[in-house]
């Protein structure tokens, strides 16, 4: 597979020039002109993107293609950005709309490289990455020093930026490669006595990146986790190959906002942050319906491995809903243990307490251990001559 680089903006020698540009002036990255006139910039970034999604085999094994408007807000003296995204499927108004809003990361020099474009209410075309970022919800926090529940959030990083142009709708096409980590079969509910069954995919997606000092060969790896959403109604050829762990593929997809809903019963730090938000209905039903980002797989293209046969899924599918079915038994809260310990620590101290006096026992005289008299019999005497003294006879 031929990975290009979106970093480099030089164009392939197979792919044209934009119209007016001369063939023997080489094509500068934004980063060293950042004059370049808004149309030249728009015509080349679609070049790029022409060559790394429908090329002759070219391809991205991590690209995200968002086309948008910018939200741009003010908070504490810093400037954060958004992109305004109202996708209608089928490219038609009649169809129902999907609308977010994605949070960007950028990097200062690239907010400054592009801060004629980041204007809110700007249409821009936005190039860049998708990866896991880790963090920390604050709301499970216990105490002062806790930092909270481990929680991951899928962030776009932003490579390139371009204006859109009149014609392009909006949308928010990802194209990713990688080796399947997880699988998890789930059921959403579509109505009364209704279910649609699908699956939730962790893909591990690795891209190699190279450093930016002059003449340096080192190539790095990166490597993140992508939560992926799939459709098994049966209507997306080759999902099958997306189901079993290990296999490589390559999916298609759009970016999705999901929402879900948490079962108290089944989590202890869930029900605490509950009743710490007792007066705050907001929070609570945050907390219970928490929402996170995703891939909402389109098509996938198996490049290593083999498909899930149907009674694999099957299978699986009942070992998994087996072993939800199966409660585990409430964990005590921290506070009953610490009572618990309590009450066991004053009722052993009640018990001792309450115990009758006894006597002391006379101590018992030492015995003197009958070694010792045979230890001495065989220890050498004075004499040099080795008789004994006792039994020698009187002298003369």
């Amino acid at each position: 597979m031929v990975r290009w680089n979106l970093s480099d903006t030089s164009l392939p020698p197979d792919i044209p020039l934009p119209q007016g540009s001369d063939a023997t002036d080489p094509v500068v990255p934004p980063a060293a002109a950042p004059s370049l006139a808004p149309p030249e910039r728009a015509s080349q970034v679609q070049l790029i993107l022409d060559r790394a999604l429908r090329g002759d085999g070219a391809s991205l094994d991590n690209l995200c293609v968002v086309v948008g408007t910018i939200r741009a807000t003010e908070r504490r003296r810093f400037m954060t950005y958004a992109i305004a995204v109202q996708e209608a499927l089928a490219g038609s108004d009649a169809v129902r709309a999907d609308e977010f809003h994605k949070p960007l990361t950028m990097s200062s020099s690239l907010v400054a490289r592009y801060a004629d474009l980041l204007q809110d209410g700007q249409r821009v075309m936005i190039t860049g990455l998708l990866r896991n970022d880790g963090t920390y919800d604050s709301r499970f926090a216990t105490d002062s020093t806790d930092a909270g529940r481990r929680v991951w959030d899928m962030r776009l990083d932003v490579v390139a930026i371009a204006p859109a142009l009149p014609s392009d709708p909006d949308y928010a096409l990802v194209q990713v490669a990688g080796m399947v980590e997880q699988v998890t079969f789930r059921v959403n509910p579509i109505g009364r006595n209704a279910i649609a069954h699908y699956a939730e995919v962790l893909l591990r997606n690795t891209i190699f990146v190279q450093s930016a000092a002059p003449g340096a060969r080192g190539r790095y790896r990166s490597t993140t986790l992508l939560p992926l959403q799939l459709s098994l109604e049966g209507d997306i050829a080759g999902a099958d190959g997306l189901l079993r762990v290990g296999n490589t593929v390559q999916i298609e997809g759009r970016l999705k906002l999901y929402r879900v809903r948490r079962n108290p019963s089944r989590d202890v730090g869930l029900q605490q942050a509950l009743e710490r938000f007792s007066d705050n209905p907001r929070q609570q039903r945050r907390l219970l319906e928490p929402q996170f980002w995703a891939i909402d797989v389109g098509a996938v293209t198996l490049e290593q491995g083999t498909p899930l046969r149907t009674d694999e899924r099957a299978a699986q599918m009942a070992a998994q809903a087996q072993r939800r079915r199966h409660t585990p038994p409430d964990a005590p809260s921290p506070d009953a243990v610490t009572a618990a310990l309590s009450a066991a620590t004053e009722s052993a101290l009640d018990r001792i307490g309450a115990a009758p006096e006894v006597d002391h026992a006379p101590p018992v005289e030492s015995v003197r251990p009958r070694r010792r008299r045979a230890a001495l019999a065989d220890a050498p005497t004075d004499d040099h001559d080795g008789v004994d003294r006792a039994d020698a006879p009187d002298g003369d």
